[in-house]
Formats: C-alpha cells, sequence, structure tokens
C-alpha cells in the first residue's frame, strides 16, 4: 500500500475503527527508505534477516 492510496483513505473515511500492524523487516532491500514499510498509525513489528519476499514464506513471520 502506498501513503495515501484509495484503499488506505477509504480506511480512514470509514466509521470502522480498524487497527494496523505493520510488518517490517531490517533487511528489505524493496522498500526504499525502509521506514516507508510502517503507517504511522501502525503497531510497528520488525524482523531481522528476513528478506521482503521471504517474509511471505518465513515461520517466525507467519506465527505473529
Amino acid at each position: 500500500m502506498r501513503v495515501a492510496c484509495d484503499y488506505v483513505r477509504g480506511l480512514a473515511e470509514s466509521d470502522e475503527p480498524v487497527e494496523f500492524v505493520c510488518f517490517a523487516s531490517q533487511h528489505d532491500n524493496l522498500v526504499v527508505p525502509r521506514d516507508g514499510q510502517i503507517l504511522a498509525c501502525a503497531e510497528a513489528v520488525w524482523f531481522e534477516c528476513i528478506g521482503h519476499l521471504a517474509m511471505t514464506d518465513n515461520d517466525q513471520v507467519l506465527r505473529n
């Protein structure tokens, strides 16, 4: 999701409460800058030594 994309704006305009949790990696080479992985209103869960694409199939990430 990009900051202020239609999806995120739609969530912001909704009356439903939404909690965000962003999973991010210190070793993500696809999202630059790295702080772009986290929404300002979200809980951040950072992982070490896991690449961007590897997060979708990592046991530690999936447990969280």
